[in-house]
């Protein structure tokens, strides 16, 4: 049996008394047994207590150290990704000036395919109206050929019956000639 706090201290107590002093030494240990019984659960609860404890400060470093960690991973991943956002808005920039300037060529094309229309407008125009004269001067030329052809046969006409009535004027003289 282990001695008690209280037993020690009573048996060191009673060392210098006198034997008949060490019967009163063990009356109290009924009390002293509950006593010591109390203060081992407590110290046990105490010390579950501190092992819970420091797993806890265990699993929290842990934990804090795991959340450092992924602090540190989360901010090279945001400077990884302003990175490539800076690189991104490098070329949307690239991208949107070579789109600006293509705009300007289309447009300067596209400007200089109304003038070519227009001046196809403008030359057709111009060419349906030279047809139009070139037509009507062409009919004029028909009317005033055909109008020519027909003073030369009338000319002709009248050139045959000129020489016709000059035969048949010619054949009575021959005749009234001949009959003289």
């Amino acid at each position: 049996m282990a001695t008690t706090i209280q037993h020690a201290c009573n048996r060191e107590s009673g060392a210098d008394s006198e034997p008949s002093a060490n019967i009163n030494v063990f009356i109290h240990d009924a009390n002293n047994v509950a006593a010591i019984q109390n203060a081992r659960v407590q110290r046990k609860r105490a010390e579950e207590a501190a092992r819970r404890r420091v797993e806890e400060m265990e699993a929290a470093a842990k934990e804090l150290a795991s959340e450092v960690v992924d602090k540190e991973k989360a901010q090279q991943d945001l400077i990884a990704l302003r990175s490539k956002h800076n690189t991104l808005n490098s070329q949307y920039a690239s991208l949107n000036n070579t789109l600006l300037a293509r705009n300007e060529e289309l447009a300067k094309a596209n400007k200089e395919i109304e003038k070519l229309k227009e001046e196809m407008r403008q030359a057709e125009i111009t060419t349906n109206n030279e047809k139009a004269n070139l037509q009507a001067q062409a009919k004029r030329d028909i009317e005033k050929i055909k109008a020519e052809k027909q003073q030369a046969e009338n000319n002709t006409n009248s050139v045959i019956a000129s020489m016709r009535m000059q035969a048949q004027m010619g054949k009575l003289t021959a005749t009234m000639l001949r009959v003289d």
